[in-house]
């Protein structure tokens, strides 16, 4: 795959142009990772004999950067636009590095931002930052976001936050059996 990924731009056979540049790919590559551009490739949107596309109001930084992940190259630490490769993921309908963008904000979650980022997770169906976003307000207590803000959060948190709720239920349920268990013996 790595030797595919290096000969792409003269091997290629599909061009994706953004903001004036072209990035070329392999057209099974794309089509295999992202349903986006699957559906293109099988309906009569494309001419056949160009096989191109341009994609407008994305930035091609990171639009070469979910082409390089279809390659299997990771996301770079130093993208800094998460917000925007989230959404460029969600777009390009490529579930796998909607996941790792949704994780890597998750990474940026704080009680202060974490409506905004719980609303991002609704927004791009990020399981992932979901769940982010839920730890906070569970390890919170609630405290720093605010019970009335916990009360607006979208559906996906809502159920990332019984998950994780659950989980910590749970976990304290093992710790008190075992201490009560090792207390009596």
């Amino acid at each position: 795959m790595a030797n595919l990924q290096q000969s792409r731009s003269t091997t290629g056979d599909f061009t994706i142009t953004c903001e004036g540049r072209p990035i070329e790919a392999h057209a099974v590559i794309l089509a295999h990772g992202s349903d986006y551009f699957r559906n293109i490739m099988a309906s009569d949107w494309i001419k056949k004999d160009k096989k191109s596309i341009d994609i407008k109001e994305r930035q091609s930084a990171l639009l070469a950067t979910d082409v390089d992940f279809l390659y299997g190259v990771e996301v770079p630490a130093e993208v800094e636009d998460l917000q925007g490769l989230l959404s460029l993921a969600d777009m390009l309908l490529m579930e796998e590095l909607r996941e790792v963008a949704g994780r890597r904000l998750g990474e940026q979650v704080t009680a202060e931002n974490c409506i905004e980022m719980s609303q991002l997770a609704e927004t791009y169906r990020s399981a992932s930052l979901a769940t982010a976003c839920a730890r906070i307000v569970v390890s919170q207590g609630g405290e720093g976001v605010g019970w009335r803000a916990i009360e607006e959060l979208p559906s996906v948190m809502a159920m990332a936050l019984a998950k994780v709720a659950t989980k910590v239920k749970s976990l304290i349920y093992h710790i008190s059996f075992n201490y009560i268990f090792l207390h009596r013996c």
